[in-house]
């Protein structure tokens, strides 16, 4: 019983020095690590996602997003409006993180890529786990070009065929579900 309640602490302890080495040697990146031994199984995470023994899900609560800058309204057919409430990534390190290492988000969240300038953007789905559809829009908010379904973790570039001002990342279905078109405006506080 000794030799396990040693063996035990020595695990414990290799965790904690190899967390704290983890977090010496990469400065340059914000990092919020814990670990903690829950029901048993011993678990480590950081922003940069969840390692565990059970497989625990990532996941950011949309009802949480109530500023004016994370609501968002689709022009539907016949007057119809979808609400959606988005994170929003207008810095060159919000854009590069994305939605990379979630696991799920709610049916009518998203995440809305604003660019300094219209630009041609470009986009790939490396470390992300959602399958996405990705609607690129020009300065006033309309859908000027759309990609459905992108695959999870695929390292295929997604391009805009025109330069755009922005770009939303939803749900992969999205666009079927809600007949979403070129032509299709979006409204929101940037447009």
């Amino acid at each position: 019983m000794k030799k396990r309640i040693g063996q035990f602490f020595l695990i414990i302890a290799g965790l904690f020095i190899g967390l704290l080495l983890y977090a010496y040697l990469s400065p340059a990146i914000n990092h919020d690590i814990s670990c903690g031994i829950e029901g048993g199984k011993i678990t480590a995470m950081s922003n940069l996602g969840m390692n565990s023994l059970d497989s625990t899900e990532i996941y950011i609560d949309s009802s949480t997003l109530t500023a004016p800058e994370n609501q968002l309204v689709i022009a539907g057919a016949g007057g119809a409006e979808h609400y959606f409430r988005v994170e929003v990534a207008d810095t060159a390190e919000e854009m590069t993180k994305g939605l990379m290492h979630r696991y799920r988000m709610d049916e009518n969240s998203g995440m809305l890529f604003v660019f300094p300038a219209v630009q041609q953007a470009t986009f790939w789905m490396r470390d992300t786990y959602i399958p996405l559809d990705i609607l690129f829009l020009d300065e006033n908010g309309i859908v000027v070009d759309m990609h459905k379904n992108a695959t999870p973790r695929s390292t295929d570039y997604i391009k805009s065929s025109v330069h755009v001002k922005a770009a939303l990342e939803l749900n992969a279905g999205m666009i079927e579900k809600l007949a979403i078109s070129t032509n299709t405006r979006i409204y929101h506080p940037i447009f």
